[in-house]
């Protein structure tokens, strides 16, 4: 766990609340809010050890059962995957039904026979989604899925090449925006990143008001 503020008011919650021996987390003070940063520390203190390895925020919950999507990125790294994202359907409908729907959640373009991610943004401003003509050259239509209506359920299985893409790369302050935005869109140096969907329980905790609603 990696941590910028209340440190050790972290640690004493933590260690008061895992009683179970075989569990064991540590927690670091990484002293950035940069996602750049944060990735950096991990890599030169030679954290990751596994392929693969989960990278998720400490604000997500879930119920999801982890082994059959573990498989799923053994068979994306097999196409040079880099890491398979879970994404989780929202309400809303699709971007041709629905152009508001821009404004909430991200749009991401798909390959629909491999779910590799072709293109991803979530910072729409003022309803227009500008996706590289190229893209739309590349591929044939009917290979194509623009997606509008689900959500980053914050939470990835990733090779252990991923840490080491950023740990050379920029300052990333978003993972999803800055990183797999640029990485998609890299034809020359990108690695493949892939997709799941899942229709369970995800739920981000930004404020008191979420956790109490959840409760």
């Amino acid at each position: 766990m990696l941590c910028n503020v209340h440190v050790d008011a972290i640690t004493c919650h933590i260690r008061s609340r895992i009683k179970n021996p075989r569990c064991s987390i540590s927690i670091f003070n990484v002293g950035s809010d940069s996602f750049g940063d944060a990735i950096r520390f991990v890599d030169n203190e030679d954290l990751i050890r596994s392929d693969p390895f989960i990278l998720t925020s400490c604000n997500t919950i879930s119920n999801f059962e982890l082994e059959p999507k573990l498989a799923i990125y053994e068979q994306n790294k097999r196409n040079e995957g880099l890491m398979t994202c879970i994404f989780q359907p929202t309400n809303s409908n699709s971007l041709s039904l629905n152009p508001s729907a821009l404004l909430d959640d991200p749009v991401v373009v798909i390959d629909s026979t491999t779910h590799q991610i072709l293109y991803y943004d979530d910072q729409i401003e003022d309803g227009e989604v500008n996706i590289p003509y190229n893209l739309l050259l590349e591929k044939v239509p009917s290979n194509l899925s623009i997606h509008s209506n689900f959500q980053t359920s914050y939470f990835s299985i990733c090779s252990p090449q991923l840490i080491l893409k950023l740990s050379d790369n920029f300052d990333f302050v978003d993972f999803y925006q800055d990183f797999v935005y640029n990485e998609v869109l890299d034809k020359e140096l990108g690695s493949p990143i892939f997709c799941h969907f899942l229709e369970v329980f995800f739920f981000e905790i930004s404020s008191f008001h979420h956790l109490v609603g959840l409760v």
